[in-house]
């Protein structure tokens, strides 16, 4: 079917392109043809864990990506990465996650992307994302300049977002991206061992250190 629509978009419009999914049970090559015509784009759609791409949980979307190549001369992604909401899958209803530390995760999935000369990046989101908006800010700035660096990401991030607080917001987010990525810990459901008893001493610590300090019209607390 793509191909033949393809054929005859082709015919009547050589400019454009035929955009379609590689999703859920067809995301997988073709078995029955050897390649697609030039004018399709495939939407390779990964549901990666907020985890780097070398990740055990992510192998499975690393080799699909590449195992696409020599069939499309034209790849997208539609990446899931950021979709999770404060109540989104495995969280009671009304019950908000504590937070996913996914902004290492996305830089390098960016990063990713651009080396398998992927021309299209796209994603979605879903309701409220004020408990990881680092992800947000990695992903937009990535998908324009994926050699941008995750240190100068998450500073970037803090001096901007949490002002007068950078300092201990960025203390407290590395210790769980660090512990987050160590232990290959997959934050899209609750994950309690993200927060260990050797860190909920100073993590209590730093997020009050934060709310006391002052952040330009408002104070530390009401953003944090």
């Amino acid at each position: 079917l793509v191909n033949e629509l393809a054929r005859r978009l082709k015919r009547d419009h050589p400019e454009l392109f035929l955009r379609t999914l590689a999703y859920s049970n067809h995301e997988r090559t073709p078995s029955l043809i050897k390649s697609l015509p030039d004018n399709v784009l495939i939407d390779i759609c990964p549901w990666w864990a907020p985890l780097p791409v070398d990740a055990p949980q992510n192998h499975h979307y690393r080799d699909l990506i590449r195992s696409w190549a020599p069939w499309c001369e034209s790849l997208g992604i539609w990446s899931y990465v950021l979709i999770y909401s404060d109540t989104t899958f495995g969280f009671p209803a009304g019950e908000k996650n504590f937070v996913i530390p996914n902004l290492r995760a996305v830089a390098d999935q960016n990063a990713f992307y651009h080396a398998q000369g992927l021309r299209l990046v796209s994603t979605q989101v879903m309701g409220e994302q004020q408990h990881w908006p680092w992800g947000l800010y990695a992903f937009s700035k990535t998908t324009w300049r994926p050699d941008e660096t995750p240190e100068t990401l998450a500073d970037d991030f803090s001096r901007g977002y949490y002002g007068a607080a950078a300092g201990p917001m960025r203390e407290w987010y590395d210790m769980l991206e660090t512990r987050a990525i160590a232990g290959n810990i997959d934050c899209r459901r609750p994950a309690p061992e993200l927060i260990g008893p050797g860190t909920i001493g100073r993590l209590r610590e730093l997020l009050a250190d934060a709310a006391d300090r002052e952040y330009g019209y408002m104070t530390v607390s009401q953003v944090v």
